[in-house]
């Protein structure tokens, strides 16, 4: 399946679960998110990169009970990778497009909210390097790879009225890929509840 395919299919899952078709529509509250933090590279693309940074930001809504939420995500990140020694420095940069389903857990009585999240979508994850070589030379490289990316992780939500703050983690892979990271995030949200 091409990728422009693949996009409208995910864009159309998420918006039949965000925004059904019905009287419910009209009264139902989104919210938007945004959030930053660190990366950590795990598995083999941890033995060849750094810690990095990631930046997402989304939309999304509770469902009936509020307990599940469904949201739409972008996010964005880069690693970098050296060996000095050898004159080589070389990036990676991730960009996704996910849909994520967040389960809270407990009555949601309490200031502070756990959460579950697991989502997948589509990714796109640009690799360059350098190589200035012994004297100087300075050859390059790059390539990207487009692929299926799927998360889980947790996280926790303190919200007071229509402003709230997070924080969570969670793992994303691109399967068939070496790339997989840990970002640890905070964040803001607006609206909803």
């Amino acid at each position: 399946m091409r990728t422009s395919n693949r996009v409208f299919l995910l864009l159309l899952t998420t918006a039949s679960v965000v925004l059904p078709l019905n009287g419910e529509a009209q009264s139902r509250k989104f919210f938007g998110m945004f959030s930053a933090g660190p990366a950590l590279p795990v598995g083999t693309f941890g033995d060849a990169f750094d810690m990095g940074w990631s930046l997402s930001a989304g939309v999304g809504t509770a469902l009936a009970n509020k307990a599940i939420e469904v949201r739409a995500t972008a996010s964005y990140g880069s690693f970098g990778a050296s060996n000095g020694g050898l004159g080589i420095d070389g990036t990676s940069k991730p960009f996704a497009l996910t849909g994520d389903v967040l389960y809270h857990l407990g009555s949601g009585a309490g200031a502070a909210r756990p959460y579950l999240l697991a989502g997948a979508g589509l990714s796109s994850v640009g690799y360059s390097s350098s190589y200035d070589g012994f004297g100087g030379g300075g050859e390059g490289y790059s390539e990207r790879e487009n692929g299926l990316t799927f998360g889980v992780g947790g996280g926790v939500l303190v919200q007071r009225g229509k402003a709230g703050f997070f924080a969570e983690g969670r793992y994303a892979a691109v399967p068939g890929s070496e790339h997989s990271h840990l970002p640890v995030v905070v964040g803001v949200r607006i609206g909803a509840r």
